[in-house]
């Protein structure tokens, strides 16, 4: 199938190899050289350099542990204002396997911010497995608004369209968002993936596992998210889902909801700040039969909007599912759902007028009646404030 949406043009009149670093001394030069279908293979190897992608063709490393793109000292933007270790970009079509791409960057992120370790804008393409992004952190490791994001398919701040396919990818040690997909037209499919924030406790940060909004599409399946946590802010970062910030596994982002053929079903999302985190969400899309384990706070927050939960299984933890309205009257519905050794199978948190519930259907495993508690009235509710901060 690729093949076809790799066509060769111009002076080459059948799809070459070009190795690195045999025949090209980095990976960018053998990109320049090549023609619109053509493979770049590169050696065992830590290349210290920025790739930027804008024509169709292959890019194959010796394996994601073997052949790694390394941040390169100093670091400069290649996708618009962005730094990103590969951009592709101008509309291109690209497949990339067996690669490695690792930060981390040697100065702070004032002076030198990383935003992705793989950026997909310009309406391009990427096909991406067998590969791994890790390290993509300044140094020190910080909090870095906006940066520090393992993979993006397009962006919130810009507009941009992206496209990708991820398969068999690990994204691990990040201090923003493993995978973000953002503006209409955007569509991302990810499947069998680790993605592991593996942040120091004691390390101010605050990242996520996957971020969707702003209409994009994405389809995320079979996939393991780990340790994802709100430590920044000091005591902005806490429980309280209506003035506190919480990490999750999976949550919508900021702008319009997600494409109504979004799903994100068959995860396991373990020890993060919550499983799901589900904001307006108004069942726009499709989350079921997802395993969340062991989270710090919650298994799934539904807040500001009627959300269905379907099949989900919740294993530990404090509480097994909260709703909250402080913006709007907010139901979550149980459908089929299993919550197993949380302290709180269920809560609800009401305030400024309006009404939490939580309701089951026939299926549901047993749960408890939710505990209300309030906030001062006139507050907003801190997940918009921390998904917008956040958003690629």
């Amino acid at each position: 199938m690729l093949a076809a949406l790799l066509p060769a043009t111009g002076a080459a009149a059948r799809p070459s190899v070009l190795q690195v670093p045999s025949q090209y001394p980095t990976i960018q030069a053998a990109v320049n050289a090549a023609y619109a279908g053509d493979t770049v293979r590169v050696a065992p190897g830590r290349y210290h350099e920025q790739v930027t992608i804008s024509k169709n063709l292959r890019l194959f490393g010796a394996g994601r542990k073997a052949t790694t793109v390394v941040a390169p000292d100093p670091l400069k933007p290649n996708v618009g204002d962005a730094a990103a270790l590969i951009g592709v970009t101008g509309g291109a079509k690209v497949e990339i396997a067996n690669l490695g791409v690792s930060g981390p960057v040697a100065h702070p992120c004032a002076e030198q911010p990383l935003h992705a370790g793989i950026f997909v804008a310009g309406g391009a393409t990427l096909k991406l497995s067998r590969a791994r992004v890790s390290d993509i952190v300044n140094t020190p490791v910080e909090s870095c608004d906006h940066d520090g994001n393992g993979i993006l398919v397009g962006s919130f701040l810009t507009g941009d369209v992206g496209h990708a396919v991820i398969d068999h990818v690990e994204v691990t040690h990040y201090t923003g968002v493993a995978l973000t997909a953002f503006s209409a037209g955007t569509t991302v499919t990810l499947t069998d993936s680790l993605l592991d924030a593996k942040i120091d406790p004691a390390t101010s940060v605050f990242t996520g596992g996957v971020e969707i909004g702003d209409a994009a599409s994405a389809h995320v399946t079979r996939n393991v998210v780990i340790g994802n946590r709100c430590n920044d802010f000091e005591d902005a970062c806490g429980p309280d889902p209506s003035v506190q910030f919480q990490a999750a596994a999976f949550e919508d982002g900021p702008g319009a909801l997600p494409a109504a053929d979004t799903e994100i079903a068959h995860n396991r999302f373990i020890g993060n700040d919550a499983g799901l985190y589900l904001f307006a969400f108004a069942d726009c899309c499709r989350v079921h039969d997802n395993v969340t384990r062991d989270s710090i706070f919650y298994g799934a927050i539904v807040q500001d909007g009627d959300t269905t939960l379907d099949h989900e299984k919740i294993v530990g933890g404090p509480v097994g599912v909260i709703a909250v309205a402080d913006l709007a009257d907010t139901t979550a519905t149980l459908k089929g759902v299993v919550i197993k050794g949380a302290a709180t199978p269920t809560k609800t948190q009401d305030c400024c007028g309006f009404t939490a519930s939580i309701v089951r259907v026939p299926g549901s495993a047993p749960v408890s009646a939710g505990a209300h508690r309030a906030r001062p009235p006139g507050q907003a509710g801190a997940h918009a404030v921390a998904v917008t901060r956040r958003a690629g």
